[in-house]
């Protein structure tokens, strides 16, 4: 657009000063012919009024009747007349150099206009075109921008898909062990139906059989050994310290109590209570408020007639 614009400038302006040049070639060819003109009107003034002078003389020569003042103002008139289109031609030269001192004028405007002209649109097409570049140029940033982000869009979504399938592969695996799990759930459950099933249906002596055994026992003999008679099915306040799980008829296994008066009285009379049946792993009695099982390893002990010896000493710690 701007580029036909700055075309059609720069016609008008060549087309002007072809104008001027034209025009001012004409007006002096014009000014040319009416001077000629003029010239050749004034010569043959000149021409015809020394005739008429010669021949008004020779007419004066042979009339002797006209005198000698008629001749003079004769010739007096003739140069009158040649002096007034003398001057028409020198007026006429005059607004020559009038006319062409104005075109010449004209040409210096012209030509200052037009470069002025050309100037401005040549400015405004430069500025266009910077701009349609800038244009062109952000649409080709904006494309490869586009294509980079394109690119690093479709790595995320692959990579996305990718995780999807791993976490859906992981969801099925998922449900595949809560499956199971409910099936071994359902399971357990139905265990524990039939087994509580089982013990509401138990009779009370064989209750009373599980109770009895258990055995707590006071303090030992000094020998390490307890009475048999000594062990109670139930737990004595101020006097059970030990718990005796029955194995068998002649065997069971034992530990201490955990009942703070049970722990009270051992830990005062240490000596009998605690070293004479079991070992001491960890802790200190200075401070202990429990005495428990060592990794679990209780005593052991063998019904020999009336006594319960003890095989093994039981393994414990202060707490």
């Amino acid at each position: 657009m701007m580029t036909k614009i700055y075309k059609v400038c720069s016609f008008v302006f060549l087309s002007l000063l072809f104008y001027n040049s034209i025009h001012a070639q004409v007006s002096k060819k014009d000014f040319r012919i009416k001077n000629s003109n003029t010239s050749q009107d004034a010569k043959e003034s000149n021409g015809t009024a020394k005739l008429n002078v010669v021949n008004k003389v020779g007419d004066t020569s042979t009339h002797a009747t006209i005198g000698r003042s008629s001749s003079n103002v004769i010739w007096d008139d003739t140069l009158r007349s040649n002096r007034g289109k003398t001057a028409n031609v020198n007026s006429t030269r005059d607004e020559y150099r009038i006319v062409t001192k104005n075109n010449y004028w004209k040409y210096i405007l012209t030509f200052i206009t037009g470069a002025v002209l050309i100037l401005l649109v040549w400015y405004f097409k430069s500025r266009w075109e910077k701009k349609n570049l800038i244009k062109v140029a952000t649409p080709m940033m904006n494309t490869e921008n586009s294509e980079a982000e394109f690119k690093n869009q479709q790595l995320i979504i692959n990579r996305l898909t990718n995780e999807n399938h791993e976490l859906r592969a992981e969801i099925d695996k998922l449900r595949s062990i809560v499956e199971k799990s409910k099936i071994t759930i359902d399971q357990l459950n139905g265990n524990i139906m039939d087994l509580s099933a089982s013990k509401s249906i138990l009779p009370e002596s064989a209750v009373i059989q599980e109770q009895a055994r258990l055995l707590f026992f006071p303090s030992p003999l000094s020998d390490g050994s307890f009475r048999k008679v000594d062990g109670k099915p139930q737990f004595l306040e101020g006097a059970s310290i030990y718990r005796f799980s029955l194995i068998s008829d002649n065997e069971a296994k034992f530990e201490f109590c955990d009942e703070s008066s049970s722990v009270s009285m051992a830990l005062n009379n240490r000596n009998d209570l605690i070293l004479s049946v079991a070992d001491e792993m960890e802790g200190s009695a200075a401070n202990a408020k429990k005495i428990l099982t060592y990794k679990g390893i209780l005593g052991r002990v063998i019904l020999e007639e009336s006594k319960w010896i003890v095989k093994e000493k039981a393994k414990i710690k202060y707490v």
